[in-house]
């Protein structure tokens, strides 16, 4: 089985124009992806320290052992579009959905 790392550099070098959400994720024992860190500078440390209305983005909305389990699109600010289950899908169908 292909580990985590290796399959998101393979990912990152077929989507060029994309990002990511600023997550390592790791796969627990259940096929969840679970938060391992969020990446500071990243989308999801703007977003925690917005909520925490401080600098640190390691705690707030999304943190370290969290479970993903859905991925929303976000087409604007204020429109939200479909959820997706992601929960135990293989690990390039959810990194298709996380990348943007």
């Amino acid at each position: 089985m292909e580990n985590i790392k290796s399959l998101f550099k393979r990912e990152q070098k077929n989507r060029s124009a994309e990002c990511g959400v600023g997550l390592v994720m790791a796969e627990g024992p259940d096929q969840g992806l679970y938060v391992r860190a969020v990446s500071e500078g990243g989308p999801v440390w703007k977003l925690n320290c917005e909520h925490n209305k401080n600098d640190d983005g390691r705690e707030g909305a999304i943190i370290a052992g969290d479970c993903l389990l859905d991925i929303q699109e976000c087409i604007s600010q204020s429109k939200k579009g479909t959820k997706h289950d992601v929960f135990a899908l293989p690990l390039p169908k959810v990194l298709k959905r996380l990348m943007g």
